[in-house]
């Protein structure tokens, strides 16, 4: 038995014609493809290798769904968007949208303590997992096949390798490629107003140039936080450069609301986290309030700056080159983004083996090094996909579509492939950037591009953090020490739900609390 239960249509319905069903959009070279063009572009679908062919071309944020007498063939895009989830049970396929609705149909309810413990401190599930054992995920880039006697999951999409080019040419092709991202841009747009959330950085900064040189005028910019933070004066300053209209959501209003209480937070929990990820704080609120006070027409399409920074290199420090093991590399990657809560040395070890096991790149019995490109991998598949980009499904929720034009297949494809240099630190990423901001006057007098001195003195910061843990013990990390979103005082009702938890930051709180929310609704369906 093949079933298929699709429940989500916020901000973007399913479309199905004759056992085909697709969600949202992508373009196929320069034609845009959506609800019946991508329907009928997957009618012609008879093997693996055509659906999977057919999946890589699509340069988007969509999922689709073949069924075909006793086969399937699903896939979700290159950043998992539109997550897909399922269960295989005997000779059966339950397959869909909704967590908690497939939840229903899994013959046991099995806690993974490992998948728990790595959530807890990263804020998401692993590789294929969920919160119960039996519910897998496809992650970024996969497709799957299933039939009666067999069930296949595999990668249509592998991260581009190094392309050895020089610092002037990489320069000028970036340029273009700019250029390129935004014509495409406005070919999904699709002569629809837009609403840019807007910071005091870069990437969203540059959303708004590409949109102000292709012409586009009916363009909104808010922000939303703390209204005296130097990051909001600089987003305003940056929206009356451009021309547009922009306005705040002042956070300050909801600290105190009890909003665990509201069958609305519930509802929203429920999609947002699927199963997966813990519920993002920061754009529930401002989501609420467009849809509340209407300000937005529905039609209007949402424009994150998610995540230039990172594909530019953000993460990337100088000693990140090269690994000599997946040890090496899964210790890296829990001190710099697997420390929401507190553990002592047994714990750490423990998760570092965890993530150990979640590598999966093949080493031969002489172990070569691994590069920064397997870090990228596991940032873009794990952290990119189910923390950052999972954010904006909060638009979605109260009814926008939203497009991240920072993750246009050509973009993100040429600035993976650059050489280490040109990318640490974001190196050539801000050089172009910069100099693009200054001739258009969107670089303001009290900005300072970061200088290499700055960056040493942070790599040298987080590199005695990690060769000195006890420092961390004695002196903790300030996670809440620039707060632009009020978080600490947002996340107020579930720390009193949870007095005695020890975390570090919003996200071991957010995590945890959602963790036991899944957890005792469970135990309640095996009492009941």
């Amino acid at each position: 038995m093949i079933k298929i239960l699709l429940t989500y249509n916020y901000g973007v319905s399913w479309y199905s014609e004759e056992g085909i069903y697709v969600k949202g959009k992508a373009l196929l070279n320069d034609t845009l493809l959506k609800e019946k063009s991508l329907a009928d572009y997957f009618k012609t679908v008879d093997s693996t290798s055509d659906f999977e062919e057919k999946v890589r071309l699509l340069n988007g944020l969509f999922a689709v769904i073949v069924h075909k007498g006793g086969e399937v063939f699903a896939a979700v895009d290159k950043l998992r968007s539109i997550p897909l989830l399922y269960i295989t049970q005997e000779n059966d396929l339950f397959l869909s949208d909704d967590f908690y609705l497939l939840s229903s149909f899994a013959s046991s309810h099995t806690k993974d303590e490992e998948v728990i413990r790595f959530d807890r401190s990263f804020g998401f599930t692993p590789g294929e997992h969920t919160l119960i054992k039996e519910i897998k995920q496809l992650q970024t880039g996969e497709y799957l096949y299933y039939n009666a006697s067999r069930l296949e999951v595999k990668d249509y999409y592998t991260l581009p390798k190094i392309n050895p080019i020089t610092e002037n040419e990489a320069e000028k092709k970036f340029l273009k490629i700019i250029e390129e991202t935004a014509e495409r841009l406005i070919t999904q747009i699709e002569n629809r107003p837009v609403a840019l959330p807007l910071s005091g950085g870069f990437d969203s900064r540059l959303i708004g140039l590409m949109l102000k040189n292709k012409g586009k005028r009916d363009v909104t910019c808010f922000t939303f936080g703390n209204k005296n933070d130097k990051e909001a004066l600089v987003s305003e300053k940056i929206a009356k450069q451009l021309g547009y209209d922009w306005f705040f959501i002042d956070y300050k209003k909801y600290i105190g609301e009890n909003y665990l209480d509201s069958s609305l937070f519930e509802e929203y929990v429920r999609f947002f986290s699927n199963g997966v990820s813990f519920p993002f704080l920061q754009e529930y609120f401002a989501g609420r309030y467009l849809k509340e006070n209407k300000i937005f027409s529905e039609d209007t399409i949402l424009l994150p700056g998610h995540s230039g920074d990172m594909v530019g290199g953000s993460h990337l420090y100088p000693d990140m080159n090269y690994f000599k093991s997946k040890r090496k590399l899964a210790i890296n990657l829990c001190n710099r983004s697997g420390d929401s809560i507190p553990l002592d040395k047994k714990e750490r070890e423990q998760l570092v083996r965890n993530i150990t096991q979640y590598l999966n790149f093949n080493l031969n019995s002489g172990g070569v090094q691994l590069t920064h490109q397997n870090h990228d991998e596991w940032n873009c598949r794990e952290r990119q996909s189910k923390h950052i980009i999972n954010s904006s499904k909060a638009w979605n929720f109260f009814g926008y579509e939203f497009l991240l034009p920072l993750w246009d297949d050509e973009f993100v494809s040429f600035l993976l492939a650059l050489p280490f240099s040109m990318r640490v630190n974001k190196n050539m990423y801000d050089k172009v950037l910069v100099s693009l901001f200054k001739q258009n006057n969107l670089f303001l007098e009290e900005e300072t591009p970061p200088s290499a001195e700055q960056h040493r003195k942070n790599f040298l910061k987080k590199k005695i953090r990690e060769d000195y843990p006890l420092i961390n013990r004695i002196k903790p990390k300030k996670h809440f020490a620039h707060d632009f979103f009020y978080l600490k005082e947002l996340l107020q009702p579930m720390i009193d739900e949870m007095p005695d938890y020890p975390y570090n930051n919003g996200i071991g709180i957010l995590s945890e609390w959602y963790i036991r929310s899944v957890l005792n609704k469970n135990e309640t369906k095996r009492n009941d």
